[in-house]
Formats: structure tokens, C-alpha cells, sequence
């Protein structure tokens, strides 16, 4: 599967754009993308993802740095060799998707993925569902499930704000490895054991 993870400037696909895209190929996870592009005039800049995302606005606007179009058909690109394409994340269909599939559109890119997805959210819902309910918590009636959480619970620390994308996606496959088969995936979280309950 390709875990990624994209830096936009808000949450709406149709009004805000994409700043970068992380992604890596979880069977190969040697195999990485990371690159990222201007905004364009057209497209909308919320003043809280700045702080987000660790851009300035001045950056973001700059048409002297790579284009949107070549941001999407280089990722579109780095794709066409993986086999398991299956698109992985955090919240990945909820968000990531919408916005690829949505700038694609405006791009008249053929965007290859559909929307079945694997999420982080639901593996670590049915993860503790079904090894440690006792850790199960509920928030005004939902599942108290945030990336903070997922992260510590698989012996990881939580990543600080400014996100990056690459960074993001990796996080999100080691934590896949770790609920999944109970095993560390990618040298950068090489010093952070794997809790025992998740080896058991």
C-alpha cells in the first residue's frame, strides 16, 4: 500500500491547495516521495494552516517555485511502478483523497487511486476494540482517537507542529507496522522499541 500524506492551505479541496505531498511505499518503504509546490492565485489560503503547515504565505505564493501541475504528475508518476496501490493514512479518504482527486480535476490529470482506503483511525479503533478495550475511550459519544494518541501508544513521540508531509507519512507506516505485525518498519524511529503489548 502507499502510506501518504499531504500539507494543504485549509479543508476544503475545492477552495484551498496543496502545499506538499509525503508518501512511501509500505512493502518497499525505501521507496519515498516527498515534493512540494506554489499556490495558486485562484486557490485560497486560510491564515491558520500557516501555522500548521510552517509556511509563510509569501512562500507559498511563489511562482518561481514548482508548479502545481508538476507537484501532482511527478506523484501520479512515482506511482506507476508500485504494485499495491492501495492508498493508506490517517483520516486518508476523509481528507487526502478528497484533495488529490479534486486538484487532479482542475489539473484535467487522470487521478489514479479510487476511494477505498486503509486508515490509521480505523486500525487502531479495531486494534484496541480487540486486544485492550480497557484503553477504548469514548469523547462526547466518538472514539477519543487522535494521531497524539496513536503515536504514544506505539512507542513513538508525538511529532510537533510545523507538520511535513514525508515526515507525517512516515509515522503514520510505523505505526501501521507496529499495530499490524507488532515490528519496527523504518530506521528514522530505529531508537523507539515497540511497546511490548503490541509484540504479544
Amino acid at each position: 500500500m502507499i502510506v501518504l500524506d499531504i500539507e494543504t492551505t485549509g479543508l476544503n479541496p475545492f477552495k484551498h491547495g496543496i502545499v506538499s505531498i509525503g508518501a512511501l511505499e509500505f512493502e518497499n518503504p525505501d521507496n519515498q516521495f516527498y515534493q512540494e509546490a506554489y499556490i495558486d492565485d485562484e486557490m485560497e489560503i486560510d491564515p491558520e494552516s500557516l501555522a500548521i503547515i510552517g509556511f509563510s504565505e509569501e512562500y507559498l505564493r511563489d511562482q518561481t517555485r514548482q508548479t502545481p501541475f508538476v507537484l501532482m504528475k511527478s506523484f501520479i508518476d512515482w506511482m506507476e511502478t508500485i504494485e499495491d496501490r492501495t492508498p493508506a493514512g490517517l483520516h486518508v479518504a476523509g481528507f487526502d483523497l478528497q484533495f488529490l482527486a479534486a486538484a487532479s480535476d482542475r489539473l484535467n490529470l487522470n487521478w489514479p487511486l479510487g476511494h477505498r482506503s486503509v486508515d490509521l483511525h480505523s486500525a487502531f479503533y479495531n486494534y484496541l476494540k480487540t486486544n485492550d478495550p480497557e484503553s477504548f475511550t469514548l469523547k462526547n459519544q466518538r472514539a477519543n482517537i487522535y494521531g497524539g494518541l496513536i503515536q504514544k501508544y506505539c512507542g513513538l513521540d508525538v511529532i510537533p507542529r510545523p507538520h511535513n508531509a514525508l515526515i507525517d507519512a512516515k509515522w503514520e507506516a510505523e505505526c501501521f507496522s507496529r499495530l499490524l505485525y507488532g515490528k519496527k518498519l523504518l530506521p528514522d524511529f530505529a531508537d523507539r522499541p515497540v511497546p511490548s503489548y503490541l509484540t504479544n
